[in-house]
């Protein structure tokens, strides 16, 4: 199966997975439609073989009151508030979460913003918050604790900084080594 990441866009809204279109949870298709105008990119949508099956929303604090609701917020004004990250059900497990956070994370740090947070759920239920589990594993700390829905931060600066530098020792890994001794062994005279 091959998979793409596809930024949100008004000719993709359609094509969220069917539990996320319809959730009203953080915002509306219009709220998204206004972060879209005001802000551009806020989410990615990921396909396998052209069927949408994963999705993930995001953008300024600002744009989402909810947070408000939450024990341990605020989010941070530096950061980027990840809403939501789903992969459907029978695609879990198959590193399309991971790849879709490696993308938020590099657009977090092309828009110039230093982190990005999220509130982690403490059961495995999935709405309104992914479990932590998954978050901790990847290098998000608990910025604020709760006994339910704790506020998650990746400072992204580094870890992009850290990936950036495995990048390059892999790079270097796979050129030949050159050798400090001649090719051919000299003729004698």
């Amino acid at each position: 199966m091959s998979s793409r990441i596809t930024g949100l866009s008004h000719s993709n809204l359609s094509k969220i997975p069917y539990p996320c279109r319809t959730c009203t949870y953080w915002i509306d298709t219009d709220k998204v439609k206004l972060i879209l105008k005001e802000w551009g990119t806020c989410g990615f949508v990921i396909f396998e073989d052209n069927n949408p099956v994963g999705y993930t929303l995001f953008g300024p604090p600002s744009y989402f009151p909810k947070i408000a609701e939450y024990p341990a917020g605020p989010v941070g004004e530096d950061a980027i508030f990840l809403a939501c990250m789903y992969i459907m059900p029978d695609n879990r497990g198959s590193g399309l979460g991971e790849k879709l956070l490696m993308d938020i994370e590099k657009h977090v740090l092309k828009r110039k913003y230093k982190a990005l947070e999220l509130f982690g759920s403490r059961s495995d239920d999935l709405i309104p918050a992914n479990p932590i589990r998954f978050y901790l594993e990847r290098g998000f700390y608990i910025k604020k604790d709760d006994d339910r829905f704790p506020l998650l931060r990746l400072d992204v600066k580094s870890l992009v900084a850290w990936q950036e530098n495995v990048e390059a020792a892999l790079k270097q890994l796979s050129k030949p080594l050159s050798s400090p001794y001649p090719k051919k062994a000299p003729v004698p005279l």
